[in-house]
């Protein structure tokens, strides 16, 4: 786990069978597991998770919206393998793929 200034923390995940890294910023406010899609448009990020890259993918064909004070977020929701390193993984586990936000 990484912090910038002891307000934001963020930490390394790997999602799927081709193991797609990201460094994702822990989110207080929510349960849900956020991570940016390959069709999303209106943001830019140095990575984004692509569903077809790994086998486990399962797409739920839900929509899932969060809103925040300033914006909202809209995604899918999928469910794949999330791993903290080679030996800790969760299967099957529940996350959003963020389309859009604003």
């Amino acid at each position: 786990m990484k912090s910038y200034l002891d307000i934001q923390y963020y930490i390394r995940l790997y999602i799927g069978t081709q193991r797609q890294y990201f460094d994702l910023l822990f989110d207080t406010g929510s349960s849900w597991l956020w991570v940016p899609y390959k069709n999303m448009t209106s943001a830019q990020f140095l990575n984004k998770y692509d569903c077809s890259k790994s086998e486990n993918c399962t797409m739920l064909e839900k929509d899932k919206f969060l809103f925040y004070g300033k914006g909202k977020i809209h995604g899918e929701r999928v469910t794949d393998t999330v791993c903290l390193s080679k030996k800790i993984c969760a299967h099957d586990h529940d996350l959003v793929l963020a389309t859009q936000q604003n």
